[in-house]
């Protein structure tokens, strides 16, 4: 009859409308058939599954906008059978794999670090502090190369004042340490201090003065020995035009003192004996004396 041929033909229609829906398996595809077969073989079916699939979208949902580690394990754990367990997986490794770029970049703390964790992990959740970060270390560069172009106590100071935390904070103190240990040097101005310098720093930034000055040190011993040698008045002229700072200035004006009072003692003894032998022997005694020519005349 009519009747059983259209009850026959609604049954095949259910159960291809069905096959359908459950191969979509969407809510829209269920929300449909519930609504175009409400006496449906799969009437409660479909509503029991489109309620799993809100309660999985929506627990989804939350997750995402959570969107932390723990957020997705916790989807995973409480929908075995979600329909977003292969995103939630991939999106759970990905901030595993950030947190994980994150941790080297700062351990290795420097500007090539940083740059690859921002080129690595664009939507990374750490590249506002990562960028901080390269602001500062740049900074910070930028800071060293002035105060290493100035090359002065006062710069390498000014650095460690404006950069509380700089990566060359060791190298500004070591600097600012060999400028006073110099200062006490040049104070000091021994070969000892000189040499005790350049030990310390073998490369230091006044290493050619410390040699120059070694240098000098030396050369003015031996002029002085070679003036004391002769002990004459020449000879400690000679060595205060030569070392207008030399070591031994002060001496050597006492040492010049005595050598001409000395000639003038004898030059009056000479005068009072008035003989020829007298003068003879002023000459020998003093080969460049002051009265050479009144007493080649006598």
């Amino acid at each position: 009859s009519d009747e059983a041929k259209n009850i026959i033909d609604n049954i095949v229609k259910d159960q291809k409308v069905w096959d359908e829906t459950q191969k979509n398996d969407t809510e829209k595809a269920y929300e449909n058939y519930i609504s175009n077969f409400k006496t449906g073989n799969y009437l409660n079916t479909a509503k029991t599954r489109l309620n799993e699939l809100i309660k999985d979208r929506i627990s989804w949902e939350n997750a995402q906008k959570v969107d932390t580690k723990q957020s997705y394990a916790d989807y995973l754990k409480n929908n075995p059978n979600g329909k977003y367990r292969e995103q939630a997986t991939k999106r759970q490794l990905e901030i595993i794999n950030d947190e994980k770029a994150w941790e080297k970049a700062k351990k290795e703390d420097t500007q090539s670090s940083y740059e690859k964790y921002l080129k690595e992990q664009i939507n990374g959740f750490f590249k506002d502090e990562a960028n901080k970060k390269l602001k500062a270390i740049k900074e910070d560069d930028k800071s060293w190369k002035q105060a290493s172009k100035t090359n002065t106590e006062e710069a390498y100071q000014k650095y460690l004042n404006t950069q509380k935390r700089g990566i060359y904070t060791l190298q500004a103190k070591e600097k600012i340490n060999e400028f006073q240990e110099w200062t006490t040097t040049k104070d000091t101005d021994t070969k000892i201090a000189y040499g005790k310098y350049l030990k310390n720093y073998p490369n230091g930034i006044f290493k050619q003065e410390s040699s120059l000055r070694l240098i000098e040190i030396e050369n003015d011993k031996k002029a002085w020995q070679e003036a004391t040698s002769s002990n004459t008045k020449a000879s400690y002229e000679r060595y205060l035009q030569e070392h207008v700072n030399g070591f031994f200035k002060y001496e050597a004006n006492k040492k010049l003192k005595i050598v001409i009072e000395d000639e003038e003692k004898l030059w009056v003894k000479t005068e009072k004996l008035n003989s020829i032998n007298s003068f003879t022997k002023y000459l020998d005694t003093y080969k460049d004396a002051i009265h050479k020519e009144e007493a080649q005349e006598k």
